[in-house]
């Protein structure tokens, strides 16, 4: 009897640890999920100010032609300033190689968190769960035993030891 009770207790508290463990990995996904969401929202933010900040291919086509036929009267001083600072087109080049850098790290983030999400699930699925299952057939048999034996037991046993008391 004091078997079957102590292991019971042994498959409880597998069946804690395996619970604890699925909700550490829950915690897991929703805090990269953060993370994920956090970049992307910075990622999205930083692509908008580019974009603010980029002069279209016709419009530079224009002022060069404005430029070039003398028109300097209609042409912005300040659009012209800008495109013409030393270091504009290759501080822009390198804000978009940045931007690809880091659009490939955030795609290989999402990739790795993707496998690792499809392998815990394998891993749910081939392990935990057969343990499960295995624990509860454990639990149901433990239990099955246990009522064998409470239904073969009259007053008489009970009494026995306390009247050898």
């Amino acid at each position: 009897m004091f078997s079957a009770v102590s292991e019971l207790e042994s498959n409880y508290q597998k069946l804690v640890e395996t619970v604890a463990y699925k909700e550490d990995l829950e915690g897991l996904k929703k805090e990269m999920q953060e993370i994920l969401d956090a970049r992307v929202k910075k990622m999205k933010k930083w692509v908008r100010e580019l974009q603010e900040q980029m002069v279209s291919k016709d419009d530079f086509i224009e002022l060069v032609t404005r430029v070039d036929s003398l028109e300097t009267d209609k042409v912005s001083r300040e659009e012209l300033g800008r495109l013409l600072e030393p270091g504009f087109i290759d501080k822009f080049i390198q804000e978009v190689e940045d931007l690809r850098n880091d659009m490939d790290e955030l795609k290989q983030n999402v990739s790795t968190l993707e496998e690792n999400l499809q392998a815990l699930i394998v891993r749910i699925d081939e392990e935990i769960l057969p343990a499960l299952q295995a624990a509860f057939d454990e639990i149901r048999a433990s239990m099955a035993e246990m009522k064998e034996k409470l239904d073969t037991l009259d007053a008489d046993d009970v009494l026995r030891p306390f009247i050898l008391l």
